[in-house]
């Protein structure tokens, strides 16, 4: 029953997500006339750049990814004993509501915005290093060093990205000057939070998909 529940929660998880993405593309593409940037643009704008009829179809189908992200974590272990095992669970779904968050708050609510970003990639660096300590030293199976590693070597990376100091610049923005003399105040053709937000976001699936892979083995 329980290796089920893990194979159809994380199933359904990538293909909601999947599903979501083409949703969200498509509709963007129709609504602003042009396609939808990842190098500049935030998840939340990916939703709000939409026709406001269909917003709740995308927190619909959000809220499904969520909750079988949730429910993979909880079934992932048959019990908890250690406190890397607790960590692991912790983060994973501590992860995944701030992924729904981010799809919700605007980047207009500065503090709430930046708080939610900082605690899910915090929780994507944590579920790494809780993932790979679980896997290097695994009570209930097969224990895998190269596994341990490739979270380890990811959860470093994470850290360091999160240190980048070019990060604390993120609101500035570039100026272009007009032929009347105004200045026009533009987003850069590489907009770091936003690099940031979808790459966290991308090294969440990841983590997603190495917890699957290890059930083949362990």
């Amino acid at each position: 029953m329980g290796d089920s529940v893990l194979h159809v929660s994380f199933f359904i998880g990538v293909f909601l997500f999947i599903i979501t993405l083409i949703f969200q593309l498509t509709m963007y593409r129709y609504k602003q006339g042009r396609k939808y940037s990842f190098r500049n643009e935030l998840p939340f704008e990916l939703v709000q750049g939409v026709d406001q009829k269909y917003i709740h179809y995308h927190y619909i189908l959000i809220f499904g990814v969520i909750l079988a992200q949730v429910l993979f974590a909880f079934n992932y272990l048959p019990q908890l004993i250690y406190w890397y095992e607790y960590l692991l669970v912790a983060s994973v779904t501590l992860s995944a509501i701030m992924l729904y968050l981010l799809f919700f708050i605007k980047v207009f609510e500065v503090k709430r915005h930046i708080f939610v970003f900082v605690v899910q990639a915090l929780s994507v660096v944590t579920s790494f290093v809780a993932f790979g300590i679980f896997v290097h030293i695994n009570i209930y199976g097969t224990q895998s060093l190269p596994f341990a590693i490739v979270n380890y070597v990811l959860a470093f990376i994470g850290l360091i990205l999160l240190f980048n100091s070019r990060l604390r610049r993120w609101p500035i923005m570039d100026k272009v000057l007009q032929q009347d003399g105004t200045v026009l105040i533009l987003r850069p053709r590489y907009f770091l939070l936003a690099l940031y937000e979808w790459g966290f976001i991308i090294l969440q699936f990841v983590q997603f998909i190495l917890m699957y892979v290890f059930l083949f083995f362990r």
